[in-house]
């Protein structure tokens, strides 16, 4: 037997008909034009989900902002038993503190008391208002000096708000509600 036949009848077998198949030039386009259109719409989802990504990340440090700001107050009216070496009080949270955590009182039936806004913290701004509880019927007191051993009830509100990626306005609230309480010591 001739050994040019032999390796000619194994690519026949091995590979159809002839020696010679292969790849076109036009399934080569079309197989590239295929994976192309692929790649660009994995790149365009990656951009998507970076900017979730980053809204997350954004909602995180917004969220953390805010809930220091609460831990901040909840431990300065909390601390009630100043009788026994404590620092803060429920008195000191609605009558000095304010203007420690840099609250100005608004006058009349309000009684709310509102951080400006210059508490920026990067792309984050952050608001605090403090509101007497009332109801009832009954003077619950206000933030006026007289009137503060009458507060029984105070709402503090923190809003942290930003700008997200894609120019949305974006924001977080968290709200507690504190209480005077009264230690009797025996």
């Amino acid at each position: 037997m001739n050994p040019e036949n032999t390796m000619q009848s194994q690519l026949k077998n091995n590979h159809g008909n002839s020696a010679e198949s292969g790849f076109t030039l036009i399934e080569v386009l079309m197989s590239m034009a295929i994976f192309s259109i692929g790649i660009l719409g994995m790149m365009s989802s990656v951009g998507v989900v970076m900017d979730y990504q980053r809204d997350a990340d954004d909602m995180t440090q917004a969220t953390l902002l805010t809930k220091q700001q609460i831990e901040k107050f909840k431990a300065v009216g909390a601390n009630e038993n100043s009788l026994v070496g404590g620092t803060y009080s429920f008195d000191y949270l609605v009558g000095d503190y304010k203007a420690v955590a840099g609250l100005t009182v608004a006058t009349g039936n309000t009684m709310v008391a509102t951080a400006p806004p210059h508490e920026v913290f990067g792309k984050f701004t952050r608001a605090t208002t403090m509101t007497v509880m009332s109801g009832g019927g009954q003077n619950w007191g206000d933030f006026t000096v007289a009137n503060q051993p009458l507060i029984r009830f105070v709402k503090v509100d923190v809003v942290t708000t930003w700008t997200g990626t894609r120019g949305v306005a974006k924001n977080i609230t968290l709200s507690v509600v504190m209480n005077r309480r009264r230690i009797y010591q025996q």
